[in-house]
Formats: C-alpha cells, sequence, structure tokens
C-alpha cells in the first residue's frame, strides 16, 4: 500500500437484516434489544417473552407517545425520590403500562423472601418538563387520578398544576405508601 492511499472501512452490523431489511443503510444501524437476544451466542434469551402494553392514559396518545411510554428507560423511580423526602410535580400525563415479564425472581430484603410478581402495572407520570416518574404504587395512581380528573377542562385539556408527593407510614401493612396532594 502506498503513503499516499487512504483506505476507510465500512463496518457492517451482521445483524442489520433482522431489524430492518428496507432500510438502505441498515448496515450502521444499531440492533434492537430483540436482535441482540437472537444473536445472543452463549443461546441465553434474557428478555423472551417480555411485554409491556400502553393499558391507559389520561390525554389520548399518538402511537409514537405509546411506543416512548413502554420503552421508558430513564424513568426515576419516585419511591426512591420520595424517601428523600417530598417531591414537587408539575404531571401533565398519566400512564399505565402492563408489564409481563416471566424473568422475574423472588428477591430477599432484610431476610426475608419477597415474591415478586411476573404481571404488574407500572405508573408513569409524565411532567411538564418533560420527566417521567414511575411507581406502582396503587394509592398514588388513585389519588393522581381523581385531582387529574378535577383539573380536566370542558376542551379536554389539563389546567397546569403541582402537586407534592409523599411516603407514608401505612396503618394496615408494614412499611410505607405513596400518596400526593394538590399544592
Amino acid at each position: 500500500m502506498k503513503g499516499s492511499e487512504k483506505t476507510s472501512s465500512i463496518f457492517v452490523n451482521p445483524l442489520s437484516s433482522l431489524i430492518w431489511p428496507h432500510c438502505p443503510n441498515r448496515g450502521t444501524a444499531k440492533p434492537t434489544a430483540r436482535a441482540k437476544i437472537i444473536a445472543n451466542k452463549k443461546g441465553k434469551k434474557k428478555m423472551e417473552n417480555y411485554t409491556a402494553t400502553v393499558t391507559e392514559s389520561f390525554l389520548e396518545l399518538s402511537k409514537r407517545e405509546k411506543i416512548k411510554f413502554k420503552t421508558a428507560q430513564e424513568k426515576i423511580s419516585l419511591s426512591d425520590e420520595a424517601k428523600q423526602g417530598a417531591v414537587i410535580l408539575s404531571p401533565k400525563n398519566l400512564v399505565v403500562v402492563q408489564i409481563h415479564n416471566p424473568h422475574t425472581k423472588e428477591r430477599q430484603t432484610d431476610g426475608t423472601t419477597k415474591r415478586v410478581e411476573k404481571d404488574y402495572k407500572e405508573y408513569i407520570i409524565e411532567t411538564q418538563d418533560g420527566l417521567m416518574y414511575s411507581t406502582s404504587s396503587n394509592s398514588l395512581y388513585s389519588s393522581l387520578y381523581d385531582i387529574m380528573s378535577d383539573m380536566l377542562n370542558e376542551d379536554g385539556t389539563l389546567e397546569e398544576f403541582e402537586i407534592k408527593v409523599i411516603e407514608k407510614p401505612s396503618s394496615n401493612f408494614a412499611g410505607n405508601f405513596l400518596t400526593c396532594q394538590l399544592i
């Protein structure tokens, strides 16, 4: 090879035909999670039969928004945030995602084994500034849904408001639960 000649190498992803066979620049596409599972050399099927479905939304969602909610990776855990103190939010939407994860395992906390359900709901609160907060608290969902129902205008738009999410000790069960109030 002469010193003045330039060579270029193009990375061609072997999984690209599994992802978007109709895409002309498919050699540069990143593989999806499903394609990674199919091509996993060890043969482990980590995400097989995992499903996430948007079942409810306070406001109407486009197809793109439904995908955004069910695949959201950068959600903030409200349970973790509320343990550090009250959390102030300006909700824009409230979405319910039904999750089926057959690969859940029992967890041990404080010497006790906690059974983890394979089917569960995750409630996602989208705020006015575009952040997403997640929780599995039915009490928080119920409280926030009631507030949002009262803040809904006749034209179907939601009046802007703020809530304070707090963690309270349960009188019926061991531990705490999340709830919210209008501020």
